[in-house]
């Protein structure tokens, strides 16, 4: 949870479950119904951001008090899906919107975490009462701006470790993570990173961030980033048959995931299981062999 001037708050909205879809409460707007034109989408952006107060996690996700870790995390997949950013590419969102965007998203996966570990579940029921409504004040400007800060952070985190600039992504996550320690992809990338960073001294740090990508997998066991983060650890500590396992959860999630095909592809091909790989690739890197054996 993050906080300012020692005082928690928490975002939210509040949605009424219509059985696969939602619709927001004292909303015209319902989902699933046909494509959105980029009027209707900006609208929805907007008014799901202006929602953004004082509703209770299980409000937000649409669940009853009751519901199961099951239920919640189908509850989270179905919005997240919904509110992912590339679902809105296609509208050419200015700034604001994106910012907006992000912070609808970001809310749900904080919702999810919380709701389906159990210690912080319970610590969150007792913390809201019986009541079922989170008793917090509204976000402040200075707040929200912290927010945005930490999300331009990630964003700017994320295109620093695709190039390999591993001090650069990690000073960024560093950022993210004080303001959103408990979104696991801002934890996953954070660990990730700090793990890179001592891996090859093997430091205590990256002792300790590769556990903590451990304990983020089994905590969120459908979050892509933390089972990426965790195969590709796994991979550079040479244990390969079980990041194979953890790259094929990313594709379970997400089928056409590039960098978890690529990988789960190349670890058939060195097992000799060919027929799970493409004849082409196999030619490949059949050829990349024959080079590599002929230079040496």
């Amino acid at each position: 949870m993050s906080t300012q001037d020692g005082v928690p708050f928490r975002l939210g909205w509040k949605a009424v479950s219509l059985g696969k879809g939602f619709a927001l409460s004292g909303s015209g707007h319902q989902e699933g119904k046909g494509n959105m034109d980029a009027k209707e989408a900006i609208a929805l952006i907007e008014e799901r951001f202006d929602l953004l107060e004082t509703q209770s996690h299980y409000q937000v996700l649409g669940v009853e008090r009751d519901a199961s870790v099951a239920d919640i995390r189908a509850a989270y997949r179905t919005l997240a899906k919904k509110f992912h950013a590339d679902r809105f590419r296609a509208y050419m969102l200015n700034d604001g919107q994106q910012k907006k965007l992000e912070a609808v998203f970001n809310r749900l996966g904080k919702a999810n975490s919380i709701l389906t570990n159990e210690p912080r579940r319970a610590e969150y029921d007792n913390e809201i009462g019986a009541s079922g409504v989170a008793r917090e004040r509204k976000v402040t400007a200075d707040e929200m701006e912290r927010i945005f800060g930490a999300e331009d952070a990630l964003r700017r985190g994320k295109g620093m470790l695709q190039r390999g600039d591993i001090k650069g992504a990690l000073a960024k996550f560093r950022v993210a993570f004080e303001v959103s320690a408990d979104i696991p992809d801002v934890a996953a990338h954070y660990a990730f990173a700090r793990f890179l960073d001592g891996e090859g001294s093997d430091s205590a740090d990256g002792k300790k961030a590769f556990k903590e990508l451990e304990v983020l997998v089994r905590e969120n066991k459908d979050d892509v980033s933390a089972n990426l983060f965790y195969a590709k650890a796994l991979k550079l500590k040479k244990q390969t048959d079980e990041a194979k396992k953890y790259f094929n959860r990313v594709l379970a999630k997400e089928p056409n995931h590039p960098e978890a095909k690529r990988e789960v592809r190349l670890a058939a091909s060195r097992s000799g299981d060919s027929d799970k790989v493409p004849l082409y690739q196999i030619n490949v890197m059949e050829k990349l062999r024959s080079f590599f054996k002929k230079k040496e």
